[in-house]
């Protein structure tokens, strides 16, 4: 993901495009060629072919107590367990290989045998990421177009709630154990999780990729527009609401949610909105600029010098491509002037988004992650570092002194890049989108007494109480605490109310410019008409953020 400032603080140790979310397993994608839960791929001289992966016997789809359901694609078989039944690593579309690299996604090609969708999923291919040593990640495969879906066993056309990963659009999987649904489709709901394509492989684009008639780039975004239409085709067949559909994603996932907001093809796919650590919902690189950078980045290839350089990619092993992303990082969202135009922050002020009730925040320290190993800046280092992302008509005096107050210059960085990157942008785009509908807006300060890592509530944080599952994250306790489990009630309680009726209770005002709203999330939570000690006005009033 490519915000619309850059933070060259650290090279390696502070990169935005590394999310809480996210973490890469290393692994081999052939390796995963006879995975039960993976469509394989027949290859003839001229065409690819998609064939229904194999199943076990029917004696063993019984001794698993499934549920069976009819989907467009043909039949599947899920897991029953206890009031849950769950299906996994379902395909939504044919495996992006080959010539299908770098294509717009298609559904997978029917099968007749019944599809057993108990085998946990694999994750699209990525690099190492900086939480992949507290984040459990699923080996990759270039085969990855899959999603999960949890419900009750007696679902009967309950509200869906489609989670979208983060991961700087680089890492992460929708099939990682933090994001099982289980606890809120407890609540009553059917919850389904999406992969979609990371990385050079969801977002390069070239000059020979601009000569088509259709969308350009966001291959990983046209994946999460198909998942959608798959959601809508067949949810109803698992019990849940195609007419009622909440889309929820965190950091690159909540970006994801803010272009799906923009993008007309997305309308109608969904009904609810929940952006968590989504920033402003602004920042796609133009099409020139996302050009230039796949240029780059052939360049580093060992396709720089072919003449038809788009069909040596294509061939290249998904381990060359994943090389050249460790020198050369392509993860960026683009306006390709067709399919993705305009961002939902432009529209917001422009008074053309459309009326989607919307849940959107941050947490109070996101930058900790960020800048770990980051050394104390000097006196004389700081306003230079506060000065980097701010626009060349900032007043930096006026900025630098609204963190005076903090103890040291790390957390007077840490709080103001905070300011900068998430929170201040969450609250001007609710303010501007609150003129379409419904916003509603949050902000988590709870700091866990159980947190191993000393980062407090930084990026991610929410998500092990989103989904209430601490396992989900290696080092925490396998049971909250009282406060942490209080915590996780309040948010899944106001989540599932949300996708429930577009409304999260009474308890949470909605927001305005005119009467700013916040539900501080805590054990206790509390409305409160500002955050972040006021500092996002005065920002604003000191030039930090662009025109627009």
């Amino acid at each position: 993901m490519k915000l619309s400032r850059s933070f060259p603080l650290v090279a390696g140790a502070f990169s935005l495009a590394l999310f809480v979310a996210a973490c890469s397993g290393a692994g081999n994608d052939e390796a995963d060629a006879t995975s039960m839960s993976s469509v394989l791929v027949v290859e003839s001289s001229s065409t690819t072919t998609t064939v229904a992966p194999a199943v076990t016997t029917t004696e063993v789809l019984f001794e698993r107590d499934p549920v069976n359901v009819e989907i467009s694609s043909g039949p599947v078989a899920g897991v029953l367990d206890g009031d849950l039944v769950s299906f996994l690593a379902v395909p939504f579309a044919a495996p992006p290989v080959d010539a299908r690299r770098w294509q717009p996604p298609v559904p997978p090609e029917p099968w007749t045998d019944p599809y057993l969708a108990d085998t946990p999923g694999l994750a699209c291919p990525q690099n190492e990421g900086i939480t992949n040593t507290f984040l459990v990640t699923p080996e990759p495969t270039e085969d990855c177009l899959t999603l999960d879906i949890v419900a009750p066993a007696d679902a009967d056309s309950l509200p869906v709630m489609v989670w979208i990963h983060g991961g700087g659009f680089a890492t992460g999987s929708a099939h990682q154990p933090l994001f099982d649904g289980s606890n809120l489709a407890r609540r009553g709901v059917v919850t389904v999780a999406i992969n979609y394509r990371l990385g050079a492989l969801g977002f390069l684009v070239t000059d020979q990729l601009t000569t088509g008639d259709g969308p350009i780039g966001n291959w990983g975004i046209q994946d999460q527009v198909l998942a959608l239409q798959w959601v809508r085709d067949n949810i109803a067949e698992f019990g849940g609401d195609p007419t009622n559909v909440t889309i929820y994603g965190e950091s690159a996932g909540g970006f994801s949610v803010c272009t799906h907001l923009a993008l007309p093809v997305s309308a109608g796919l969904f009904h609810q909105a929940i952006i968590q650590s989504g920033a402003g919902c602004d920042g796609p690189v133009t099409l020139q600029e996302a050009t230039g950078a796949g240029t780059s980045f052939v360049n580093i290839t060992p396709c720089a010098q072919e003449e038809d350089q788009l069909a040596c990619l294509r061939a290249l092993p998904v381990d060359a491509l994943l090389e050249a992303a460790l020198d050369f990082d392509i993860s960026s969202l683009v306006l390709d002037g067709f399919w993705f135009t305009e961002s939902a922050m432009t529209k917001a002020v422009a008074g053309t988004l459309a009326s989607v009730p919307i849940i959107t925040g941050s947490n109070l320290d996101e930058m900790t992650l960020f800048t770990l190993g980051v050394e104390e800046p000097t006196d004389e280092e700081l306003p230079d570092l506060i000065a980097e992302p701010l626009p060349d008509f900032a007043d930096v005096g006026a900025i630098l002194a609204l963190y005076a107050n903090q103890p040291n210059n790390l957390v007077a960085l840490q709080t103001f890049l905070t300011d900068v990157t998430f929170s201040c942008p969450a609250k001007r785009f609710a303010d501007a989108a609150s003129a379409a509908g419904p916003v509603w807006q949050y902000h988590l300060t709870h700091r866990s007494t159980d947190e191993p890592f000393g980062l407090g509530a930084t990026h991610g944080a929410e998500l092990v109480y989103v989904f209430g599952n601490p396992t989900g994250i290696v080092g925490l306790a396998e049971e909250f605490n009282d406060d942490d489990a209080a915590l996780a009630e309040v948010i899944m309680a106001s989540w599932v109310e949300f996708a429930t009726n577009g409304d999260p209770g009474p308890d949470w005002p909605a927001h305005s410019p005119f009467a700013p709203m916040v539900r501080r999330l805590e054990p206790q939570p509390e409305i409160v008409d500002t955050v972040r000690e006021g500092r996002c006005s005065a920002l604003e009033a000191a030039g930090a953020f662009s025109l627009q």
